[in-house]
């Protein structure tokens, strides 16, 4: 699908070949933007599934679509930067390329927000059950639990209680 087999574009006189470029860079940037969603939708089954087996099989897809998403960001920042460089002196074509820039600015914005509102939910969960599993603990115990947190909270309780309980039976 790549302009001029698969080659960024690098010709300033071919108004096809710039036409070629752009219209893949949109398709790259649906293709993100397609990304960005199917993660975040991992992110919800994430904080969604208790099991932990569940969750390790959606962290693997997770870390899959990441990479992805990371390497198709690199590529269209590349190509971007060196459409923006070839074009700048084009009254005709700057234009093209700066909207489609400050699309994918915008796309990388959302990728923050939505990475970052997962690491709060997370974050909030993981209080959630602390407080559930120690009622009485305090707000630096919390911070504290939720800071050093190496799963969920309760799976953790589960597995030290589970043993206990089978061996006093």
């Amino acid at each position: 699908m790549a302009p001029l087999n698969g080659q960024p574009y690098q010709q300033a006189s071919n108004p096809q070949a710039f036409f070629e470029e752009i219209s893949y860079l949109r398709d790259a940037l649906t293709r993100i933007q397609n990304e960005i969603t199917d993660i975040q939708k991992l992110h919800e089954r994430s904080l969604a599934t208790i099991d932990e087996g569940s969750n390790s099989t959606i962290q693997q897809q997770l870390d899959m679509k990441v990479a992805e998403t990371s390497k198709l960001n690199r590529d269209l920042a590349s190509r971007i930067k060196n459409l923006k460089q070839q074009s700048i002196n084009d009254p005709d074509k700057a234009p093209q390329v700066g909207n489609l820039d400050r699309q994918f600015k915008d796309t990388l914005r959302r990728y923050q927000s939505v990475e970052a509102a997962f690491q709060r939910k997370t974050r909030d969960q993981l209080a959630r059950q602390y407080l559930i599993v120690n009622p009485d603990a305090t707000e630096a115990e919390v911070e504290d639990a939720t800071n050093n947190a190496n799963g969920p909270v309760f799976s953790q309780a589960v597995n030290l209680i589970l043993p206990l309980y089978i061996s006093t039976c």
